[in-house]
């Protein structure tokens, strides 16, 4: 062997081994720093918040029940267990005269209700239904919501029409008709809560038609300018009662299904006509007036 191969081998070595103790350098610094491998960190599962209700909260559920036209259990059996006495007698011939029957039915629902509650429940939806549930703001069978103080929700209680030609009888025994073109029967709910835990509800008949336009609507000391359609509002036609959880407020048309009551809770686009029974029950309340903080006066 040469000495040029050899100075060549010689040479090949001390890189092979300047390469070693340069890795081995590496290895140990990364040991002295501190490096390992990655360990699974314990964290509790993600859980969205709960929903906070305001204090000033109601939460209602309404839900309606349909039944044929004049059907005698209805109309007759069902009221003598629902309580009417709670509107004054003017306002309730007022209400009856404009086709509207109104009473508070209590925790305890009659056996007819349950019934057509059932019924309801099994009942798949139709064309009608499917049509409301298409709607904004429709409580269409079943639905709870949560409203606070003085705050309006709708419920829509008919199908859209081309055309509706409203009767309606004044409290002085007139009889007016008002032609609404693209019209649809509304029902406006506004609950009041006392510091027993019962609400006052209120319940006001309105027609909403027309093409949707701009407008400004005052509310709490401000204006929003709102898209909405012309509404045609039945002041005095407004049934306004007192509830305590667990009761609730049924509204329908009176046998005669005439005016007012006709065009909201009878509905006779699906071929047989149909007398529609509205439910308003008072779920719960969040204000109750043991539970507030009442100041000392000073001194004591």
């Amino acid at each position: 062997m040469t000495i040029h191969r050899r100075l060549d081998l010689r040479n090949n070595c001390r890189r092979v081994i300047r390469r070693l103790l340069c890795a081995l350098f590496v290895a140990l610094s990364g040991s002295f720093l501190g490096c390992s491998a990655w360990k699974e960190i314990a964290t509790d599962s993600f859980e969205l918040p709960a929903t906070q209700i305001s204090p000033d909260s109601v939460s209602l559920q309404i839900t309606f029940l349909r039944v044929p036209v004049d059907t005698h259990q209805v109309n007759d059996e069902l009221w003598k267990q629902v309580d009417e006495q709670f509107i004054p007698i003017e306002e309730r011939l007022h209400l009856n005269q404009n086709g509207i029957r109104a009473g508070i039915v209590g925790n305890q629902l009659p056996e007819l209700l349950n019934e057509l509650l059932e019924a309801e429940q099994t009942d798949p939806l139709d064309g009608l239904d499917r049509a409301l549930t298409s709607e904004m703001d429709v409580l269409a069978k079943n639905r709870l919501v949560n409203v606070r103080e003085g705050r309006r929700t709708e419920i829509v209680s008919s199908s859209p029409r081309d055309e509706l030609v409203m009767l309606y009888r004044t409290k002085d025994s007139k009889v007016r008709g008002k032609p609404f073109p693209e019209a649809q029967c509304i029902l406006a709910v506004k609950p009041y809560p006392g510091g027993d835990g019962s609400v006052r509800l209120q319940v006001i008949p309105e027609v909403h038609h027309g093409e949707p336009r701009k407008q400004w609507v005052s509310g709490r000391g401000t204006f929003q300018l709102l898209a909405g359609r012309e509404r045609e509002v039945y002041q005095e036609l407004m049934a306004q009662v007192q509830l305590s959880p667990g009761q609730s407020l049924l509204m329908t048309c009176t046998p005669e299904s005439t005016g007012v009551g006709n065009a909201f809770f009878v509905e006779s686009g699906r071929g047989d006509a149909q007398q529609k029974l509205l439910l308003v029950r008072l779920v719960q309340t969040q204000r109750d007036i043991l539970f507030d903080v009442v100041d000392e006066p000073e001194g004591s």
